[in-house]
């Protein structure tokens, strides 16, 4: 699975405060199957952060299989063509994300998500 990381580097000091500050969503506090999620993925120099829907749970060891969405553009999100996905621990849960919007309209714009919450403060991939 993944390994903790004891000591980390970072560009940018201030990544280290915004993972600890809440967002203000009146959403599920707990995670299950379907729940949006926003997980960390700590680098090297950095924290790289990724929205994606929880597919699968253990509940006992508290990991999640996730599916990732991938960033198009200011706070709109969409599933890649070849899945991401990856099982994450509760410690990379940052916080669980509103339920999306589609974006409506043609097919292509129905693929976009968009989320009630300003995600901009997020190193997002």
């Amino acid at each position: 699975m993944s390994q903790r990381v004891e000591s980390l580097s970072l560009v940018d000091s201030d990544e280290v405060d915004i993972v600890g500050e809440p967002l203000d969503i009146n959403e599920p506090t707990e995670i299950t199957v379907g729940t949006f999620i926003l997980v960390k993925f700590p680098t090297k120099k950095q924290i790289k952060f990724c929205a994606g829907r929880v597919t699968q749970a253990d509940f006992v060891n508290k990991e999640y299989f996730t599916t990732f969405l991938r960033k198009r553009g200011a706070n709109k999100f969409s599933f890649p063509d070849v899945p991401d996905e990856s099982v994450v621990t509760d410690e990379d849960v940052v916080t669980i994300l509103p339920s999306p919007v589609s974006g409506g309209g043609t097919a292509r714009v129905q693929r976009h998500f968009q989320f009630s919450v300003d995600l901009s403060r997020f190193n997002l991939y």
